[in-house]
């Protein structure tokens, strides 16, 4: 599964980065790294030539951020359905199905207890570095 999966998510992010991201084209890729590092950090980029970028990721992750935020009752519908299933499986399947679809609600709720704090630092982060780069072009 994990084998099948990834390569779309990549593509996935890969086509979304570019849409909120255009700029990152110009760029080689030890700078977008270094873009994407100064702004997830917090950080200041300290090259005035990779201010532009660093705001420009910054801007592009808080437009990220906005767009998914509607969608975000989706997860609760995905808990609501492995919270069933893993009940209905501790009924109708062996054990170690039960214990999976466990596992899998366990991570989901981590997932709603630590992700919106995580993205909400994200983007405060890369504001603050949007800030820092901000100055270093003037």
């Amino acid at each position: 599964m994990l084998l099948i999966l990834t390569p779309f998510y990549g593509i996935l992010m890969a086509r979304r980065m570019r849409r909120f991201w255009p700029g990152a084209e110009e760029l080689t890729g030890a700078d977008r790294v270094a873009v994407a590092r100064a702004a997830r950090r917090g950080e200041s980029i300290g090259d005035a030539r990779l201010a532009p970028a660093v705001i420009e990721y910054s801007d592009g992750l808080r437009a990220a951020y906005e767009q998914a935020r509607p969608h975000r009752w989706v997860i609760w519908v995905v808990v609501a359905a492995a919270l069933i299933a893993a009940v209905v499986d501790c009924f109708t399947s062996p054990i170690r199905s039960a214990v999976v679809s466990w596992l899998f609600v366990a991570f989901l709720a981590v997932e709603l207890w630590w992700w919106p704090k995580e993205q909400a630092r994200l983007v405060a982060n890369a504001e603050r570095a949007a800030e820092s780069a901000r100055q270093l072009s003037q």
